[in-house]
Parts: structure tokens; sequence; C-alpha cells
């Protein structure tokens, strides 16, 4: 993606506190931080997207299951965009944990360029997938 992609989304793993240092262990070798600035975060809007039985205060969390027993919006987001639902420049956080892995490369990169649309500038992106690498490369984990 090019550059300009990231000049308003601030991709991080850890679990998002709002106006305070989060740290979370993403691996042996791997910690990040993210700071957000609690006076900007008046009344956020805030999504859960693929939130599944992940349900957050908070947040509105959306999901494509219908059979989940507690999600705000149900979103197939392989058909549709959270555009048709949000205006652009109104979010001020996303969450998709464990969820961009199971839509096709082309819906993957629609569902992206949703996520930077939606966001305010400052805006934050929190993403968690699997490590593809240290799946396939582990001793611990059959490829069998």
């Amino acid at each position: 993606m090019p550059a300009l992609f990231f000049e308003r989304v601030l991709v991080v793993a850890p679990s998002f506190i709002e106006g305070e240092l989060s740290r979370s262990a993403i691996n042996a070798d791997t910690t990040l931080y993210v700071i957000m600035n609690k006076s900007a975060m008046k009344n956020p809007l805030r999504l859960n997207v693929g939130c599944g039985n992940d349900y957050r205060e908070g947040f509105i969390n959306i999901d494509g299951r219908v059979d989940l027993p507690r999600v705000d919006r149900v979103i197939n987001l392989s058909k549709e965009s959270l555009l048709k639902y949000f205006k652009e420049g109104t979010v001020d956080f996303i969450l998709a944990n464990d969820f961009i892995e199971h839509h096709f490369h082309w819906e993957g990169v629609r569902i992206m360029k949703d996520f930077y649309a939606l966001l305010k500038p400052g805006g934050a992106l929190e993403m968690r997938l699997p490590d593809f690498e240290c799946i396939c490369s582990s001793s611990e984990l059959s490829m069998a």
C-alpha cells in the first residue's frame, strides 16, 4: 500500500485503553505501545469490527453472523461496505481482531480502504491477525 495510506491511520496491536499507556506482548520479541490523547476522545465513535463473541462496552459491535448473542449491527462485510452505515471521517477508533484473514484478498483491500475513509484525522486502527511466518516455522505447530 502507498505510504499515504498510513497518513491518518495508526496501526497497533495492543488493546486500546483510552488516555493511558497500553502494553501487550505480541510474542517473546515484540511489545508494542500506543498512547491516545484522552482530551481528543470525548464521546468517541469506536467500532469493534468482526466482534464475534468479543462484545465490548462503549463500542459499536459489528459482525456478519446473525446467531451471535450480542451484536449491535449485523453487517456482512464480504458483500457490504461500512461506508453504507457510517460517514467518512467520523470514526475515532476501529478494532478488528482476528477478522481480516477470513476474507478474500480483494475484500480485505476494500475493507482496509473503508477503514481509512472512516477514520478521523488522528484516528486509530487496531488489528490482530495470525503471523503466518511464525505458524509455518513453529516446531510446536504441525502443518500436517
